[in-house]
């Protein structure tokens, strides 16, 4: 029975004059408060506004980060963006900001209390700075610079971190690439988080509640549940593949971005503001943060289930398994929003309760918040990571989000606290452990029940019952687990997925054929704090009937007691069953029938023989099992041999458990209420991750998805585990089909050429190969060469068009009329979703329009102050379009065209 916490116990963790709330009441919980989400499409530079005075000024806070400083201009020719059919619009700024590839106008909306650009994840556009500025109590902002937000890979969005403002009516967005092009689909969100009368009363002290002196409870503080700031649970759906850490290794300290002078009945709507915009802008499956705080000092519960839990977050990239994130609430990177001159900082409430946190959280999990961890880095970034992919580094327990991505985030006066952050968590984590030692599980592990025949050493049928003892003070039970199909590598040891929460201590498990799974189980108690874990099963299915090839003797013979209904029996020597693929293997369970005189077959690892057994027995059986225990895991293609002449071997499939523990390894900093069970045991090199596929560039070119030149060369990063490359191909013509994926190279080298013909796509994916196996197909995007002279049909008569020569234009050569509706016609376009017309400019020059069948797509003017030979003129199309483009002039001036390509 948990007790009330004592005065003494409070005065006993005061330190440096602060008195730790352990856990308190709840407030009233809110209404959930569902937001809107308003999108607005973002169509290329705006004239106009390019005109303005301050459209094009640097925000005052820029921080140039190692991405930005190695971003590569492509060749000046780069294209503008479609413009009002008025000459005079052409934007003032392409010859100055040839980076330039979006501009809005200030444009009045409805109030909002967040904004955010996105775009199409897939797009092969490299974006160098995203800037909004917004209307606040009739004042427009200054420039404020967006940082890119972390990738999720289950999301088909990509953008910038939100805005979030208590309230504004006009917004103003710009966006700068790598090649001046707009990121396909790209547009403005618009968040308005609504009200709820609760937010005027989170906040504030609240009453102590229970608290056991034996848990991490007894440094709780007070935190606004998800229920309490007003969540929509609608709007969220489940982290995947895993989501949950297994462990916890450090936490990192962060920042929002909006200004600092909010009201506190403001800071619930900022919160659920976020949390929108991460759930319905960037598509991510709930917000992206375990936690935050306000300059109040009110903490809140991010991701849900983070209170009780360690549940997998977007909040470092590279880095989100093994941590967790606090977000301040609030900018601290050079903002004056009081205009008094001072650069705003943390409020002392802001920082004592983010080591209140940070003290609970160290605490529970046995960290050293003085001390070091070691994080291995993933590729699932999008602001960039210091380290490179694979690579394991030390930071600290206790860290800012610049200290492993490249990126301005805590903001220079918030980072400057987190030494004395550490000092003070590290002395409440001292006060803690001097007064009630090391935190220990709320719940002890649960026992499970021995395991059946069906079950172990192999599950059987595609459905079993594991049972386990009640845990006393449990109210409920959760499942999590580690799958690993057939050949293929367990899922991340730092993670879990949960799969279920029951209320009886028994769960159903399903598992398919040649499937592992390492489930394993704790109890949860009545306040949601989880108990110790403990394996449930390792739970291996036999392989499928198609993964097992018999040699010609074997004969088919259907059987009810059989696993699957599949048995086969042979009675000659030298008689083979092989599966392939088998990976780290610890055991080889062999099943099929015994019975009196039944022969005996061998077992053997690639050339090695790992075992003999024998299938005789006093009785018949039809799903009788054999073990073969391995010294160590084994890898590669089993081969079962019967040995004698004229006696029976029946057999129907093999399993292959597999050693994948929940033990902790040494220096891991695992702590109370974590892992339990044996040390892991050593395994073969795991499979390698598949390369991470840059933005493609090559000198001389243009960006994907289109190719002036007749090769373009890809290169790709260095992929964990992998010791060489293969690069697969598939190309089609244009207006043909996609042919089949092609081995083009093998490789140790991280780049290569393509060979593009006139009017053909291509699409190039690379393999990384191990020790381990093989990785997954990284593929870049497609590749589009514009189309062959040929295929262009030119009008004729009194809108013809005339050949130019000059070295200076594409192949030398291009098309040029001063006749009004000229037309250039590309049939059988197939599946486009860009059209570029490369083309000149200079003082004079005429307007085109761009069709996809009988739908004006773009109008462009060429003139300019510039003489220009190959500016690229370009149109995204908002779905693929098969059929004829057409350019057609639009007045009697010059227009001069050199290709157009069709880019799927």
């Amino acid at each position: 029975m948990r007790r009330l916490v004592s005065a003494a116990t409070v005065a006993a963790l005061t330190v440096a004059g602060l008195a730790l709330p352990v856990v308190s009441m709840p407030v009233a919980a809110a209404t959930p408060v569902t937001p809107e989400v308003v999108s607005m499409t973002i169509d290329g530079v705006d004239a106009r506004a390019a005109a303005q005075p301050g459209a094009l000024d640097a925000p005052p806070e820029v921080r140039t980060d190692a991405a930005t400083e190695r971003a590569v201009a492509l060749e000046d020719a780069l294209a503008p963006t479609p413009v009002e059919a008025v000459p005079e619009l052409v934007p003032l700024a392409s010859a100055t900001d040839p980076d330039l590839a979006a501009l809005t106008p200030l444009t009045r909306t409805e109030r909002f209390t967040a904004v955010g650009v996105t775009w199409d994840a897939a797009s092969a556009e490299e974006v160098l700075e995203v800037t909004v500025r917004i209307r606040e109590g009739g004042a427009w902002s200054e420039w404020v610079a967006l940082p890119e937000s972390e990738a999720v890979a289950t999301s088909d969005r990509a953008g910038t971190e939100p805005l979030v403002s208590a309230g504004a009516d006009g917004v103003q967005a710009r966006v700068r690439t790598a090649s001046g092009n707009e990121p396909a689909g790209v547009r403005l969100d618009l968040v308005d988080a609504g009200s709820s009368p609760a937010d005027a009363s989170i906040g504030g002290p609240g009453a102590l509640a229970t608290a056991s002196a034996a848990t991490a409870s007894v440094l709780r503080p007070r935190v606004v549940t998800r229920a309490e700031w007003g969540a929509d649970e609608k709007l969220r759906r489940a982290w995947t593949p895993q989501d949950q850490s297994s462990r916890l290794a450090a936490m990192y300290v962060h920042h929002t971005v909006n200004r600092n002078d909010y009201a506190r009945k403001d800071a619930a709507k900022l919160v659920r503001s976020v949390y929108a915009y991460h759930t319905q802008s960037m598509k991510w499956p709930d917000i992206g943060y375990q936690f935050l705080v306000d300059r109040f000092g009110t903490l809140y519960e991010g991701r849900y289930g983070a209170i009780d839990t360690l549940p997998i977050g977007a909040q470092a990239g590279g880095y989100n398994t093994t941590t967790i994130g606090v977000s301040a609430i609030g900018n601290f990177e050079n903002r004056d929003d009081n205009k008094n001159g001072k650069v705003d900082g943390p409020s002392k409430a802001m920082l004592e309760s983010i080591a209140q946190l940070l003290a609970w959280k160290a605490y529970e999990h046995g960290l050293d918040p003085r001390g070091k961890a070691k994080l291995y880095t993933g590729t699932s970034t999008k602001s960039g990571v210091h380290a490179k992919p694979g690579e394991t580094i030390t930071v600290n327990v206790i860290q800012g989000h610049r200290d492993t991505n490249i990126t301005a985030c805590p903001g220079k006066t918030l980072y400057a606290k987190l030494g004395s952050i550490r000092t003070l968590v590290d002395a409440l984590v001292d006060v803690a452990v001097a007064a009630h030692g090391a935190a220990q599980p709320v719940l002890p592990a649960p026992v499970p029940d021995a395991h059946t025949a069906q079950q172990s050493p192999a599950q059987l049928t595609t459905q079993q019952v594991y049972t386990w003892q009640p845990v006393a003070g449990a109210v409920g039970y959760e499942l999590l687990e580690r799958p690993a199909s057939h050949g293929n590598a367990f899922a991340d040891a730092r993670g879990w997925r949960t799969i279920a929460t029951v209320k009886n201590p028994r769960a159903t498990l399903t598992v398919s054929p040649g499937v592992n799974r390492l489930v394993v189980v704790r109890a949860v108690s009545a306040t949601g704090e989880r108990g110790a874990m403990t394996d449930l099963v390792r739970a291996t299915r036999p392989v499928s009937q198609s993964a097992l090839t018999f040699s010609a003797s074997w004969k088919k013979q259907p059987s009810d007691g059989a696993v699957d209904g599949a048995l086969r029996a042979t009675t000659g020597k030298g008689a083979t069953l092989k599966v392939s693929s088998v990976r780290d293997a610890r055991r080889i369970v062999l099943v099929g029938e015994e019975g009196p005189g039944n022969g005996r077959v061998s077992v053997s690892v690639g050339s090695i023989v790992v075992g003999e057994v024998s299938w005789a027995a006093d009785a018949l059986a039809s799903a009788a099992v054999r073990v073969v225990d391995l010294p160590a895991a084994v890898s590669g293609t089993v081969t079962v041999r019967t040995l004698d002449s004229g006696t029976r071997v029946a057999l129907t499939s093999l399993a292959f458990p597999r050693w994948e523990s929940t033990g902790t390894a040494p220096g891991d900093g695992g702590g109370p209420g974590g892992p339990t069970g044996p040390a892991p045991t050593p395994t073969p090199p795991p499979a390698p991750a598949a390369p991470a596929t840059p933005k493609l560039r090559a000198p001389g070119a243009t960006v994907a998805p289109v190719r002036l030149s007749s090769t373009a060369t890809l290169r790709w990063s260095a992929a964990p585990r992998a010791t060489s490359y293969e690069v697969h191909v598939r190309t089609a013509s244009h207006g043909g089909k996609l042919g089949a994926w092609r081995v083009a190279k093998r490789t140790t080298s991280r780049a290569y050429t393509l060979k593009l013909g006139y009017g053909r796509t291509a699409e190039v994916g690379i393999v990384a190969v191990g020790d381990g196996g093989r990785s997954a197909r990284a593929v870049f995007p497609k590749i589009t060469r514009h189309v062959s002279p040929g295929t262009v049909q030119r009008s004729t008569g009194a809108a013809r068009w005339k050949t130019v020569r000059d070295a200076r234009y594409l192949r030398g050569v291009a098309w040029t009329t001063s006749a009004k509706s000229a037309r250039l016609r590309v049939k059988k376009s197939k599946d486009v979703r860009t059209i570029q017309v490369t083309a000149a400019s200079g003082r004079g020059h005429g307007r085109f329009a761009v069709y996809a069948g009988s739908k004006r797509v773009a109008t462009f003017s060429t003139a300019s102050s510039r003489t220009k030979h190959l500016v690229r003129y370009t149109v995204k199309l908002s779905k693929p379009f098969s059929g004829t483009v057409t350019v057609k002039t639009l007045d009697r001036r010059p227009v001069r065209v050199s290709a157009v390509t069709t880019a799927r």
